[in-house]
């Protein structure tokens, strides 16, 4: 699930949505590795920081991966990153890697 404020588009969060897909789809599925946790009961967190209504901030990295307060991998995507079509689809498999590492 993609979560975002103001300032970037329907189409720019789809975009996000489907490299994640894409990067679970290799990652996990062709290459074997365990899904992250929690993600067979509930949706896996996105969110693009620093767009308002309670999205995190991205403390000036193009995106990172952490654990929400409940203990549920999420990752967290500059506004900027999303603003950059070659760099946000090789940040997305960089950061859902890690998820997997969190597995």
């Amino acid at each position: 699930m993609v979560k975002w404020g103001s300032g970037v588009s329907e189409n720019q969060a789809q975009q996000v949505l489907e490299h994640f897909e894409y990067a679970w789809e290799i990652e996990h599925e062709q290459m074997g590795y365990e899904p992250p946790i929690g993600t067979n009961q509930y949706f896996f967190n996105v969110y693009i920081g620093d767009t308002g209504s309670g999205t995190p901030g991205s403390y000036g990295a193009a995106g990172y991966f952490t654990v929400d307060n409940d203990g549920y991998p999420m990752i967290v995507l500059a506004k900027a990153t999303v603003e950059d079509p070659s760099y946000v689809h090789t940040t997305i498999a960089h950061e859902f890697f890690h998820a997997l590492q969190g597995a």
